[in-house]
């Protein structure tokens, strides 16, 4: 992006995060558009692919279970490679988890509406524009630092598709949001799913 589409956060801040890095940057933030968009194509704010992430937490309960198995059968004490707990849904950096669903029940979501109607506690519908492409990163332990095999490895064996390692799903925002009317997702928000095709039975 430009930075003269942008606004400089800081002078101050800047010149300290070049000493940091050992190299002349600018800290940079987003100025939203005085009035809502009305095309369809919704502005990013400088994340990798879209502007949220969602994880199915029974979609990583199943992975757990997965690696779980394969441990057993190599008689490896440490699934993981990385820590001796479970995987979190944490551990793909999703912005919404969604709880009380099956294993990949995402993949056939089109839309979420986040939240129960309340003014101003959300009632977002967020459009599901299509499965995240994962890297090792999510192979790096959030609390130490350490990198492993898993849970990469495992998920090859059974979510690759055309090479890719599919798991989480990005979200966007509606067209018409408007910056200067923002809104608030709760923990605990109830979640209404529209799919694109029956759920399982």
């Amino acid at each position: 992006k430009k930075v003269e589409e942008e606004r400089m956060y800081g002078e101050k801040e800047s010149e300290w995060l070049s000493r940091v890095l050992g190299k002349s940057v600018l800290l940079v933030v987003k100025v939203p558009p005085a009035t809502p968009s009305t095309t369809s194509t919704t502005p990013l704010n400088f994340p990798n692919e879209s502007q949220l992430m969602v994880i199915n937490a029974a979609s990583v309960d199943y992975l757990n279970t997965r690696i779980q198995h394969k441990t057993n059968n190599n008689n490896d004490i440490n699934p993981n490679k990385n820590t001796n707990t479970l995987l979190t849904p944490h551990q793909f950096r999703p912005n919404i988890i969604v709880r009380d669903s099956y294993p990949h029940a995402e993949d056939d979501w089109e839309f979420l509406k986040v939240g129960g109607g309340e003014k101003e506690r959300g009632d977002w519908e967020l459009k599901v524009m299509g499965p995240c492409v994962r890297c090792e990163m999510i192979n790096i332990n959030q609390q130490t630092g350490e990198r492993g095999t898993e849970p990469l490895s495992t998920l090859r064996e059974y979510r690759r598709d055309k090479g890719k390692v599919l798991f989480g799903s990005h979200l966007s925002f509606p067209p018409t949001i408007n910056p200067n009317n923002p809104r608030i997702i709760t923990v605990g928000a109830p979640v209404t799913v529209k799919r694109s095709s029956p759920p399982a039975p």
